[in-house]
């Protein structure tokens, strides 16, 4: 079954993913225009995996890091999938 969730992160947290150093600098290699797509992580604070739960349910207790990335372009519409299963 697919369940579908909106508004996961408040204001507040998505300002400060796109304000940590990780993601900024990601960008501005995006930006350079010498890579398409940028893998990165930051790390998984505690209110992040507190916030996450409240919204979606999801323990994340056991997890460090966030695998993101930048893409510089349009893409399709698609559903985002991790390399390893979330627990």
């Amino acid at each position: 079954m697919v369940q579908f969730y909106s508004n996961v992160l408040s204001n507040i947290t998505l300002n400060y993913i796109l304000n940590h150093e990780e993601v900024k600098n990601a960008k501005i290699q995006v930006e350079s225009g010498i890579n398409h797509v940028i893998y990165f992580s930051i790390p998984l604070t505690d209110e992040l995996k507190k916030e996450i739960n409240k919204t979606i349910g999801l323990d994340l207790t056991h997890v460090k890091t966030i695998p993101m990335r930048w893409i510089k372009g349009d893409t399709e519409p698609h559903i985002d999938k991790s390399v390893n299963e979330f627990i």
